[in-house]
């Protein structure tokens, strides 16, 4: 065996023994993290909060896997090009020169439960604030907008149910039916392609969404007054782990005494 051959039993003891070497570079990295944020800008986070609520009275047998993917829905669009096109184009109006990218960088989407949480982190607190807000009304005007396409589409796809019912139906049966008494057979075929080429339509608009989610801004983003600290505990926490790895590594390719 070469001197310099990895053998993991070996290797853990020689960790273990030196373990105060590894603990010396963690804070040593840990302290190059915190150098290296304090020479950064500070950054400030503004938080926005969409709530999202299911309608049980108009849609009650959701299982909860589709009450999941529903409110998932949501995400997507509150996070989808068209919102942040929109928004970038409210920003730039402020008088802010921001590019997409910078966007993408700066803005982040969380769900917990039915809540959204929208985040912008910039170098300025009013900025944050601004670019949040822009988020939050661009986001909520285009959920409304695809929550009523999405009802206009359920309620029109219950009409069609009711034509095709004067369809399937025979003669006496057909007399239940006042659409079946008022039409023909062949306007009822025309009123079908009419309004499934219209329900079809709604349904391109509605965007995904559920005909029962409704949507509610719970807290408007307002200037913060401190910098964010996940910033710098996310720099000096990847210090003190490269440290840690630079010290296994370290003391793995150390010749072993004889």
């Amino acid at each position: 065996m070469t001197d310099n051959e990895f053998v993991p039993k070996t290797t853990i003891e020689r960790l273990i023994d030196k373990w105060w070497l590894l603990l010396v570079a963690m804070v040593l990295g840990g302290a190059l993290g915190m150098f290296v944020s304090a020479m950064r800008p500070p950054r400030y986070e503004a938080v926005a909060l969409i709530s999202t609520s299911i309608d049980y009275t108009f849609s009650p047998n959701l299982e909860d896997y589709e009450e999941d993917r529903a409110i998932n829905k949501a995400g997507e669009l509150v996070m989808s090009d068209s919102v942040l096109q929109k928004t970038l184009e409210a920003i730039n109006s402020f008088g802010y020169e921001y590019s997409y990218q910078e966007m993408l960088n700066d803005f982040s989407l969380e769900r917990r439960d039915d809540l959204w949480t929208l985040r912008v982190t910039t170098v300025d607190a009013q900025m944050s604030a601004d670019m949040a807000n822009a988020w939050l009304e661009e986001a909520y005007l285009q959920l409304e907008e695809a929550f009523t396409n999405a009802q206009e589409a359920y309620a029109l796809t219950e009409y069609l149910s009711s034509l095709e019912d004067c369809l399937q139906a025979d003669a006496e049966e057909a007399s239940q039916y006042a659409l079946c008494n008022e039409n023909s057979f062949e306007a009822i075929y025309e009123e079908i392609e009419r309004v499934t080429e219209i329900r079809n339509q709604k349904l391109i608009k509605s965007r995904a969404q559920y005909p029962a989610v409704r949507y509610s801004v719970v807290r408007k983003a307002t200037p913060p007054v401190k910098p964010s600290l996940n910033q710098q505990g996310v720099i000096v926490l990847s210090a003190s782990f490269l440290g840690l790895l630079a010290a296994i590594v370290f003391i793995t390719i150390l010749p072993i005494k004889k």
